[in-house]
């Protein structure tokens, strides 16, 4: 199917997309491009528009993409999942396309948004976007998907409360859970490593779901506490500060601890003197349901945090729990062409069939 595009200007940068969506208004940019609002007349509804200008700069720019828009397509129909609604090239109808726009869902802010405002945060609220957070993980999770990348400004939130999970760049298939260059990528980015784990920041050879359950426990904090609760300047800073604060173990009990210089900065910070305990650091009290949930979220050893599926179930959120469901994923995510593929002609081929999907689904 040939694509009808015209260009437009929103603000500096230039988007070219099909004749459909009109009305452009623009949302934020970056590095990687911008986003934009736009009314999709053929749904007759509002919608988000993600350019990726420059996709094929590197390889592992061109993979955070494909993975975004593989994952997204495998997890439609998910409440708490923002939706991906159409994929386009530009220029368009040829091979050769240097720039791809991700149409999705229309979000009204972010969960950091939120937290950073002066909006006064419930328990009632806190319950609601936690539960959401973790029925979308649940979710995830059983499809075999790691998101790795779990942070407010990941988790957008429309006038109703209403959350789901965004940006799929780094997320993997659960099967394929070795170290790799996105992760070394990403231990370099200052905001998302407030929320990674300590197996993460020791770049272990292996790690698992458990991942996400800690950047959960992340957010938890930041939305009682309003701010980031685990901020280091650097991923060996970011562990020392961790193991000041957390029951932490002798280093050689925790097997993702294989560099002399992780286990120094562990073991100096466990025995430091002025330690704390996590409760100490919630100066107006913390519900005891909530705080137990969160103790259980943020643990050294990955395989004792308390998995999704439990913590959907814990008694800070049992009054959710009875009245929503928390379905699966039926089918297990796939993504070997993309580990795989050594050239930008074979990553431009799955882009244009991810596309062609997409428009069949749609029609």
């Amino acid at each position: 199917m040939r694509r009808t595009n015209y260009i437009t200007k929103v603000h500096n940068h230039e988007f070219d997309i099909d004749t459909r969506y009109t009305n452009l208004q623009l949302i934020g940019s970056g590095a990687y491009g911008a986003v934009a609002s736009a009314y999709d007349n053929k749904h007759q509804q509002k919608v988000a528009i993600k350019k990726v200008h420059n996709v094929f700069d590197c390889m592992v720019k061109a993979k955070m993409i494909i993975r975004e828009i593989k994952a997204l397509r495998h997890l439609n129909g998910h409440d708490n999942i923002i939706q991906i609604y159409d994929v386009m090239t530009s220029p368009p109808n040829t091979n050769e396309f240097t720039a791809v726009y991700i149409v999705t869902t229309l979000f009204g802010t972010d969960l950091d948004e939120i937290i950073s405002s002066e909006q006064p945060l419930s328990k009632i609220h806190i319950q609601l976007f936690l539960y959401q957070i973790l029925r979308a993980m649940k979710y995830i999770h059983s499809a075999g998907i790691l998101h790795r990348d779990l942070k407010p400004s990941n988790l957008v939130v429309n006038a109703n409360c209403d959350l789901a999970i965004c940006d799929f760049g780094l997320s993997r298939g659960d099967s394929s859970n070795s170290i790799d260059d996105y992760d070394v990528f990403m231990t370099e980015y200052v905001v998302t490593r407030y929320y990674r784990a300590p197996e993460l920041l020791c770049e272990a050879s292996s790690y698992g779901k458990s991942v996400d359950v800690w950047s959960i426990g992340c957010i938890l904090c930041e939305l009682i506490g309003r701010k980031p609760f685990f901020r280091g300047k650097s991923p060996l800073q970011q562990l020392r500060i961790i193991a000041e604060v957390l029951p932490c173990p002798p280093s050689d009990e925790l097997e993702y601890v294989q560099h002399a210089s992780s286990k120094q900065a562990i073991d100096e910070s466990r025995d430091a003197e002025n330690k704390k305990d996590l409760k100490d650091f919630f100066d107006g009290g913390i519900d005891p349901n909530c705080f137990d949930l969160l103790s259980k979220m943020l643990v050294m050893k990955p395989e004792e945090r308390i998995t999704v599926e439990d913590a959907l179930k814990h008694p800070f959120l049992r009054r959710l729990n009875k009245r929503m469901t928390a379905p699966d994923c039926e089918a297990t995510f796939e993504n070997k062409s993309v580990e795989e593929a050594v050239s930008f002609k074979a990553l431009k081929s799955i882009i244009l069939d991810e596309m062609q999907i997409l428009l069949s689904t749609d029609a």
